[in-house]
């Protein structure tokens, strides 16, 4: 093996380094790794929140499945977990996915009503008379 630095002829043919001046024969096939250092953001600790429990979860699906007001208090409860701080981020984007549906749910219903309503009234039938028809008996 050569040098390329001192010109001298090396008799190890496997060595890595010149036996006389000191000088890399051949470049290393591993590279030298630093560890990164890891720091931690002091919020997303803060931010590790509880998962929610069982009852909580079941609690908030059957609300609105109470009778009269149950609608009700369900769309005013997701505006609420949808917009308060105080509510999990997981119950947070639930609620706000579920006002979305159900906001769109409404629209796309009173948009039926109104269609079956013209398409009733089109054909000729007369609301009025079919309500005396079910006074008189």
């Amino acid at each position: 093996m050569f040098c390329k630095s001192c010109g001298r002829i090396l008799e190890n043919e496997d060595a890595n380094y010149c036996e006389y001046c000191g000088t890399l024969l051949k470049e290393q096939s591993f590279q030298e790794f630093r560890s990164a250092e890891v720091y931690q953001n002091e919020k997303d600790e803060k931010e590790e929140e509880k998962p929610i429990t069982f009852g909580n979860w079941a609690g908030s699906m059957l609300l609105p499945f109470i009778p009269i007001f149950g609608p009700i208090v369900y769309v005013v409860m997701l505006i609420y977990w949808s917009i308060s701080d105080k509510t999990a981020k997981s119950k947070k984007n639930w609620a706000r996915a579920t006002l979305v549906i159900v906001v769109l749910s409404l629209f796309l219903l009173v948009a039926y009503f109104n269609w079956a309503m013209q398409q009733l009234v089109a054909s000729g039938f007369d609301i009025n008379a079919y309500m005396q028809q079910l006074n008189v008996k």
